[in-house]
């Protein structure tokens, strides 16, 4: 399920944002990042782009401290991990969410707010005015007391980037979201990506596609266990820095730079140079 903690955001301040500083971390005794020193603005849209096993869900269960760190440092707000972790909201890959387990729709957006109230308090007239906003942004209202496992791909995604959204967080992790999920939610997520934009919300977004990265999102994270680049999304996608992110995996057909991202060929994404520039 999605993780937060009990704590307190009030004290942000409108220049908040998440630094990083020579962070490394191990992940089932490997080393999954390492040497990372990067500042993500207060309100920046960023995609975090990688191979497989680049380290990206690591960098997120670190920020949200699920996994700790090797070394250096994480701030947020400039404060450290833990201070007001109820700020950051997680989603992760569906893969990692037990969709047997017994709970509804409401049940689930219900849990974000529990980060504010404690496990002993019920929810008040707030708690429930942005649960009821977050079901009917999303379009899932009349799903409120349907069980998660009865749920199409699209519509579970739906029901936790509801419960991110309940959360009222600073800062908005999204660990894969386009995976698996229906044109008409892909377009629902990135116009809910649009409106926290407006609200200086801060977003990371892990996604394998890099043409959705260069058009969508104006800073793009390019990510292989080191920081590759950041930046202006233009300025991040280069011939030199995808063949550093990608190695192997990287191949010229005509003008364009295609990827190769698994399946001996099978899923193969072409870079068009209109998108992203392939300089040198």
């Amino acid at each position: 399920m999605m993780h937060t903690r009990k704590s307190d955001c009030s004290e942000a301040t409108d220049d908040a944002r998440i630094e990083l500083s020579r962070v490394g971390v191990s992940y089932n005794g490997q080393p999954a990042l390492d040497d990372i020193t990067v500042t993500i603005e207060h309100g920046a849209q960023v995609a975090v782009v990688g191979p497989n096993g680049a380290g990206k869900s690591t960098l997120f269960k670190a920020l949200v401290g699920l996994l700790p760190l090797r070394q250096g440092q994480i701030l947020i707000h400039g404060r450290p991990l833990g201070s007001h972790n109820n700020c950051v909201a997680y989603i992760p890959q569906r893969e990692e969410i037990d969709w047997r387990f017994p709970v509804t729709v409401n049940d689930v957006v219900m849990m974000s707010r529990y980060g504010r109230l404690g496990w002993l308090r019920r929810p008040g007239a707030r708690d429930m005015k942005a649960i009821a906003a977050a079901l009917d942004q999303l379009g899932i209202a009349n799903l409120a007391d349907i069980s998660i496992g009865e749920l199409s791909g699209g519509q579970q995604q739906r029901v936790f980037l509801a419960r991110a959204l309940a959360q009222e967080p600073h800062i908005l992790l999204m660990d894969e979201p386009f995976t698996g999920v229906d044109v008409s939610t892909q377009e629902t997520i990135l116009d809910v990506l649009t409106q926290l934009r407006q609200r200086s919300v801060t977003v990371l977004v892990a996604t394998h596609d890099l043409n959705m990265a260069a058009t969508r999102f104006e800073k793009t994270l390019l990510l292989n266990h080191r920081l590759i680049a950041y930046g202006h999304s233009e300025e991040v996608f280069t011939s030199e820095t995808i063949r550093q992110a990608f190695g192997a995996q990287v191949f010229e057909v005509g003008a364009n730079l295609v990827i190769d991202q698994c399946c001996g060929g099978h899923n193969q994404q072409a870079i068009q140079p209109l998108d992203i520039k392939t300089r040198t």
